[in-house]
């Protein structure tokens, strides 16, 4: 069942841990844990119908092997990770090529909702769209 809302995910401090990540000596992180819950959530959202969009800072490798360790890679229509777009969020570009990607107008920006966590700063969505959640500083 395709819904008309469109969660744009962060991942860091939103599903994984970030202080639970372990890099390698080039600085891709190998593993982490999830935040209680998030994984769980993140699946029911998606087995609910939900488009679920990656917008993430960080290096594309990091997502594919914290994703493919978690089993969660199946569930995002959508992968913008700054590495490869060249700018981190909020940047405008990091949400305009999620738009892109899921091949949205303008006049979806209103069905976008926003899941994520800016540490010691307030997170705003360049297009408006309300926060579903606000991770609890970890």
């Amino acid at each position: 069942m395709e819904k008309n809302i469109i969660i744009f995910t962060d991942i860091g401090d939103t599903i994984i841990d970030e202080g639970t990540e372990e890099r390698d000596r080039t600085g891709v992180v190998q593993r982490a844990q999830c935040i209680p819950g998030a994984r769980e959530t993140t699946l029911r959202l998606h087995d609910a119908g939900y488009p679920i969009v990656m917008v993430a800072d960080g290096l594309t490798k990091s997502f594919h092997n914290l994703m493919d360790l978690h089993g969660l890679s199946p569930v995002f229509s959508a992968w913008v990770i700054s590495e490869e777009v060249g700018e981190d969020k909020p940047s405008a570009k990091m949400f305009e090529t999620a738009m892109q990607a899921m091949h949205l107008t303008d006049a979806d920006k209103k069905q976008q909702r926003q899941a994520g966590y800016a540490r010691g700063q307030p997170f705003r969505h360049p297009f408006g769209a309300p926060r579903l959640v606000q991770a609890p500083s970890l």
